[in-house]
């Protein structure tokens, strides 16, 4: 008969149990192998070692988190064993006692604890897996006990003194000598010692468990703390900093050291938002939790935007024994939000606001002029003569030209108006909190004779003029994009009066 295990193998822990459990509880045996269970047969002797070590490991698999298929598989590997020992026996009994009861009535304890274990593992499926183990492990711990004990013990006596010589029904009466009713309590009480120990071993296994579990999360949580990317840290009930991860140190600029025991509002200032902090507080204190972006002065004193929740951690009573934050340094985000937001709004070459920044902000000066009752005038204003200067002296003049035109048109209104590009060589002015018309033409003749200066360019000086179309708000009651096309109506005019002037709509 070729067997289905090698007998001295161990069986190997679950591959996917976390590391350091297994070798925290490897040590711990459910069923520890004692001397006493000893028959004299090297090779059954063997055997029930082997069904000890895959007992222990089942039960090692329920006190390690495992899933359904590990316990299977071990489950699976014991029975299968257990047959196999089964074969073994059996053939023993054969050779020597073939026929007898003896035989019989230990094929019959075979065949029961082959039904017994086929019936617990049928029941698998109507409880808990975990529960479903448990049983099976209480049930064979208890065979175990009584199957060496007594009819292994028994069968083996029957089988030495056959073998010393002594005939089939003398061994049988030695084997029932060394086992009295004394005896039978003794295995008796052995079971119960064996249940009551493999119980609290396993309790003590689970605890193991549970413990290095507990402590394998601690670690994890240790280092995602200490290598995340956001700035953590928590404080104390009085706000004082008691811990920061490395990300915290670099927004704020101090090593940790330095930052354990301070305000938190000391070390994330904000110059100019004295309120910001206490608001904030107020929001944790009656909500627990306050999110928001906030823009620091940390370490070096240069600014620091940041998004920041900030959450209370309260005990069974409700106060408040702890706060958590995390920070995330927005910093370049709200750069780039900033450099897009001016790309969008403003003139590549120039630097001015573009179309659409201009449209609302004519907007904006129509509420005011309404609320005000002034004058409000869009100039729109077009460079005399620009294709031909771009032709002659190319982009790069035309261009350069185009940046002196802009800030010669900003060097003379006022700081509360505005001076836009909209393509090409055309600009718009739009000049508020005007009380009478004249004001605007005195900025019209001076912002002429500016422009009106040579502008010096690399292929020399080169004169240049503008005309410029008008449109004064509320006398021309339009809307904003209404009021550049009709100031736009007016240049045109000015530009066929001459050039180098400015016409009213």
């Amino acid at each position: 008969m070729t067997p289905m295990h090698n007998g001295s193998a161990e069986p190997s822990p679950p591959a996917h149990q976390p590391a350091g459990i297994g070798d925290a509880i490897e040590s711990f045996e459910i069923f520890p192998w004692a001397s006493d269970f000893e028959t004299g047969i090297a090779v059954v002797d063997e055997q029930h070692r082997t069904l000890v070590r895959l007992l222990n490991s089942l039960a090692r698999s329920m006190a390690v988190p495992s899933d359904e298929l590990s316990m299977e598989e071990v489950l699976r590997e014991l029975s299968e064993y257990a047959v196999y020992h089964f074969d073994t026996e059996e053939g023993l009994m054969r050779d020597f006692f073939a026929g007898d009861t003896l035989e019989s009535t230990h094929q019959q304890a075979h065949r029961q604890f082959v039904r017994a274990i086929s019936r617990l593992k049928e029941q698998q499926s109507k409880r808990p897996l975990n529960k479903a183990i448990e049983e099976i492990v209480a049930f064979l711990s208890r065979w175990l006990v009584f199957h060496i004990l007594d009819v292994d013990k028994r069968m083996a006596t029957v089988v030495l003194a056959l073998q010393a010589g002594k005939s089939l029904e003398e061994a049988k009466a030695q084997a029932d000598r060394g086992t009295p009713v004394a005896g039978r309590v003794l295995i008796d009480a052995v079971l119960a010692m064996y249940e009551k120990l493999s119980s609290r071993t396993f309790q003590l296994m689970k605890e193991i468990v549970e413990r290095k579990n507990a402590e394998i999360q601690l670690r994890r949580a240790a280092t995602a703390f200490e290598c995340a990317l956001e700035a953590i840290f928590a404080t104390d009930a009085q706000r004082l900093i008691v811990d920061g991860n490395a990300s915290f140190c670099e927004f704020a600029g101090r090593a940790r050291t330095e930052l354990i025991g301070q305000k938190l509002e000391a070390v994330l200032p904000m110059p100019g938002q004295e309120n910001t902090w206490e608001r904030i507080w107020q929001s944790v204190t009656r909500q627990g939790l306050w999110r928001g972006e906030i823009s620091v002065r940390a370490g070096s004193g240069e600014p620091n935007e940041g998004w920041m929740t900030l959450s209370a951690v309260r005990d069974d009573a409700g106060r408040a024994t702890h706060y958590v934050g995390v920070l995330s340094n927005i910093t370049q985000l709200i750069h780039r939000q900033h450099k897009l937001e001016r790309l969008a709004f403003h003139d590549a070459l120039t630097g001015l606001p573009n179309r659409l920044f201009l449209l609302e902000r004519i907007r904006q000066a129509i509420s005011q002029a309404r609320r005000n009752g002034d004058l409000l005038a869009v100039c729109y204003l077009d460079i005399d003569g620009f294709k031909q200067i771009n032709d002659d002296l190319g982009h790069a003049a035309g261009d350069q030209l185009l940046q002196e035109v802009a800030m010669r048109c900003q060097s003379i209104v006022r700081g509360n108006d505005t001076v836009a590009r909209l393509g090409g060589d055309e600009f718009v002015i739009l000049l508020g909190d005007l009380k009478q018309p004249q004001d605007c033409s005195h900025l019209l003749d001076r912002l002429i004779a500016a422009v009106r200066q040579p502008a010096a360019l690399p292929a020399g000086e080169i004169a240049i003029t503008v005309s410029i179309g008008v449109t004064l708000f509320p006398t021309d009651n339009a809307e904003p994009a209404a009021l550049l096309q009709h100031a736009d109506l007016a240049m045109y005019r000015a530009k066929r009066g001459g050039k180098s002037q400015y016409r009213y709509y």
